[in-house]
């Protein structure tokens, strides 16, 4: 459609300069022959009054050599039969030659607009299908990004279907050999009870597993409300550090609040509580060194903040955009892994309207850092 109207415009600006060439010569034509014969009629009027006079014209329109000088004689002559130099201005009006001049001027000019306005509507439909072009450019470059993504997702969730397989697969097998042995041999008490603990520990593993993915599932459905119970925030990090067992000696607690009314945070102790013991579980599990993991807690006027480090191998640099993102799985990260605790964790922290972040540390290790409102939000 936009080249047909193209095409249209192109065609009126060779139809006008068209019929201005047309014009030009039509008028030219017509200047001429004008020209011709008012010379004619001039030297009939001057042969009747004087043949010699006639000839000496004749002779100066051939030659024109002392055009100048003649001009000059012609002022003076009309000055001697009493005419004005405005007379000149008088007569050119009369003469039929001077208004073919102007209505072939005033005929260019039309064109003349005519021809620019076309060319800007041109210009106008060349920009428009020009941005048309960019826009479907842009739409396909959008288009291309969103499938992408959305392999990029398919790929995730499939390597996190596979891993919640595997978690389930092998404590199951485990279980049904257990339970396999116990069948068929006659084992001592204490073998059969050694087995039963191990089958409840693996059943106890999946229900873990199956929580935490009920729990994704109802948070980002947005089941679940958070109480807002004034929760010691000090009192709440050394639950989640004894929640870490044989880890805890290996975490370092530090304060910087020094009065405990001042640490009071509103929100859901339990759910926090597993926000936290995620980001430890975490560290301690890419934390070969021997040095401690540091976890400090300071009041800022609006936030708390919340800081975690280890002194581990640190993150990838091109991981740390995607890290909380629900199937992300690191490329150094463990068969054992699923992909979804550090996901809770960000589902929970921003529950409470909280942000949370990951870094490197410049002396090496991670670092998260989760700031927490001070003040109960309707």
């Amino acid at each position: 459609m936009k080249k047909q109207r193209i095409d249209k415009l192109c065609a009126c600006i060779v139809m006008i300069l068209g019929v201005a060439l047309f014009c030009s010569i039509a008028v030219t034509f017509l200047c001429i022959q004008h020209f011709e014969e008012m010379v004619q009629a001039q030297l009939g009027i001057v042969y009747e009054t004087s043949p010699k006079a006639a000839d000496v014209l004749i002779q100066y329109m051939l030659d024109g050599q002392n055009r100048k000088e003649m001009l000059e004689q012609g002022k003076d002559a009309l000055k001697s039969l009493g005419y004005t130099e405005d007379s000149l201005y008088y007569l050119s009006g009369q003469s039929s030659l001077v208004r073919y001049w102007k209505g072939f001027v005033l005929l260019l000019a039309m064109f003349f607009v005519g021809s620019v306005t076309l060319l800007l509507g041109m210009r106008y439909v060349m920009q428009k299908e020009r941005q048309n072009l960019q826009k479907q450019l842009r739409d396909l470059e959008k288009c291309k990004v969103i499938e992408e993504y959305e392999q990029e997702q398919n790929k995730r969730l499939q390597s996190f279907i596979e891993n919640v397989a595997h978690q389930i697969k092998t404590p199951l097998s485990r279980i049904s050999t257990s339970l396999d042995i116990m069948c068929e041999e006659e084992s001592e008490a204490t073998d059969r009870e050694k087995r039963i603990a191990e089958c409840f520990e693996h059943l106890e593993s999946i229900n873990v597993l199956m929580k935490r993915l009920l729990d994704i599932g109802r948070l980002e459905a947005g089941k679940i409300l958070f109480q807002k119970d004034r929760i010691v925030l000090a009192a709440l990090l050394q639950d989640v550090v004894k929640s870490c067992g044989d880890g805890a000696e290996r975490i370092k607690l530090e304060y910087g609040v020094a009065e405990e009314e001042k640490d009071i945070f509103y929100g859901d102790y339990d759910w926090l509580k597993e926000a936290f013991l995620n980001i430890l579980v975490n560290c301690l599990e890419h934390d070969r060194s021997r040095e401690r993991i540091l976890v400090r807690c300071k009041r800022e006027p609006e936030y708390f903040v919340v800081t975690i480090m280890d002194h581990g191998e640190g993150l990838r640099e091109a991981e740390i955009p995607n890290l909380f993102d629900r199937f992300y799985l690191p490329e150094n990260a463990k068969a054992s892994h699923v992909g979804i605790g550090l996901n809770l964790t960000k589902l929970i922290i921003e529950g409470h309207f909280g942000t949370i972040a990951a870094r490197n540390h410049e002396d090496g290790g991670a670092v998260f850092e989760i700031l927490l409102p001070v003040y109960p939000l309707k």
